[in-house]
């Protein structure tokens, strides 16, 4: 039995390979295309975490406290309880 990476010294037995696109690998790469395609599209849409909104309003909250040099502390009473825990 001889190798299919060497060649035999008549030529016969010399391995050709031909490059052929199953179908099956096509579908999944179009989908995968897609899936990538709609993730982008639409991320400017959804946030990261099921927190991102809350954390957005308290994030801009945190900022007029800062500003207003620590009187205005309305980031401590109207967010979602116990997010200010995080801290600023």
């Amino acid at each position: 039995m001889t190798s299919p990476f060497i060649r035999s010294r008549s030529g016969v037995g010399a391995c050709t390979s031909h490059f052929t696109v199953d179908l099956e690998i096509l579908a999944v790469g179009s989908l995968l295309a897609l899936a990538a395609l709609v993730a982008i599209w639409t991320v400017g849409d959804y946030a990261i975490t099921v927190d991102e909104f809350n954390a957005n309003d308290y994030g801009q909250k945190s900022l007029v406290w800062y500003t207003s040099l620590f009187t205005n502390r309305s980031n401590f009473d109207s967010v979602e309880d116990t997010l200010w825990f995080y801290g600023p």
